[in-house]
């Protein structure tokens, strides 16, 4: 998933190996020339006739902004990508934009509930708040320009009685033009500790969310029931449809590893490695939604593991944003909408 070249790159290398064998194999003409020709009718014969239409993104600036803000900025002919996190507000994730236009909810909008965030499931283990270590105390930062990427690790927190650190990467994916992001918690104790992965993040109200349905049931917990509708194994939850202030919450399984929003204008997508029914921490889901009039928080969780003494979890999920189709629409059973998103992943 990491390093998911599309197919027509692919079939961009199929025949460039299959054009070198027949040019250096031993055939008879004594002239590239005589075999193919890649010269146009106007008989310019410095431009190809083939159109790969295939671009790497390339960075743009310096990762290290100052004031511990952190920023992964990528371009390519079409667009321009900014991811930013910070040191502190728990070495949160405050923007991932495209052409200017930001998905994720700012600190400027909502002070305390902005950003992206991580945190270990179950939720019972720690209650409420969760621990400052991980959601309000700053991390200790760590660039690395030739890798393109940021390195964030927390300080010690108790959860359960046991120690851990949180650890988290982002890294530019300037193939695919995302984010990688690779989370990992850390047994700092002398005995199993045990956890999921749990990535929170707060997206502006009013948006759609959607992703494949896996096994057991849609519940709510002890909070209002999101509205949502199941259209051919897709859930479609509009938060549109929630105009009452409380809290509304959404817990299932998923299929298929992806989990997307849209405004109506973006499209932001989380691909990751879908997590078994059975694999979900007590009381939690793979897939989880929740919002309010505020914000939604579109979450996902991976399998709840037994992480040995010294040892750490390791989990990656990948993060798109792209411009919405024109051939799509911000509606519930859009069937290229879906089909946009899964040929983006």
């Amino acid at each position: 998933m990491t390093m998911n070249i599309k197919f027509k790159k692919n079939c961009l290398k199929i025949f460039q190996f299959t054009l070198s064998f027949l040019i250096f194999s031993g055939c008879t003409s004594n002239s590239r020339d005589d075999i193919f020709d890649f010269s146009t009718d106007s008989g310019d014969s410095d431009t190809a006739l083939i159109d790969t239409d295939i671009s790497d993104a390339v960075m743009n600036g310096a990762i290290d902004r100052g004031n511990g803000l952190y920023a992964l900025e990528f371009k390519d002919d079409e667009h321009r990508w900014y991811f930013a996190c910070i040191e502190g507000d728990g070495g949160r994730i405050t923007d991932f934009s495209i052409d200017g236009n930001s998905i994720i909810i700012s600190s400027a909008t909502v002070e305390k509930g902005y950003g992206s965030i991580f945190w270990t499931s179950p939720q019972s283990a720690w209650n409420w708040p969760p621990p400052a270590q991980i959601n309000t105390d700053p991390f200790t930062a760590l660039v690395n320009e030739d890798e393109h990427s940021i390195t964030l690790t927390s300080s010690t927190v108790t959860v359960g009685g046991q120690n851990i650190t949180v650890t988290k990467k982002f890294r530019a994916d300037l193939v695919n033009k995302g984010i990688v992001l690779e989370y990992s918690i850390t047994n700092q104790d002398m005995s199993v500790f045990s956890a999921a992965p749990w990535e929170i993040t707060r997206v502006y109200p009013q948006g759609l969310s959607l992703f494949r349905k896996g096994g057991g049931d849609i519940t709510s917990g002890s909070m209002n029931p999101i509205p949502y509708i199941d259209s051919n194994g897709v859930i479609f939850a509009d938060n549109s449809d929630i105009t009452q202030s409380g809290d509304y919450k959404l817990f299932s399984d998923g299929s298929g590893g992806w989990l997307a929003h849209t405004d109506g204008s973006l499209v932001f997508i989380k691909s990751f490695i879908d997590t078994p029914l059975e694999s979900a921490a007590a009381g939690e889901s793979e897939i989880e939604l929740y919002t309010n009039t505020d914000y939604e928080e579109v979450e996902v969780q991976g399998a709840y593991e037994d992480i040995q003494p010294g040892m750490s979890s390791n989990w990656t999920v990948n993060w798109y944003l792209r411009p919405f189709p024109a051939d799509a629409a911000a509606e519930v059973g859009n069937v290229n909408l879906v089909s946009f998103i899964e040929n983006t992943i």
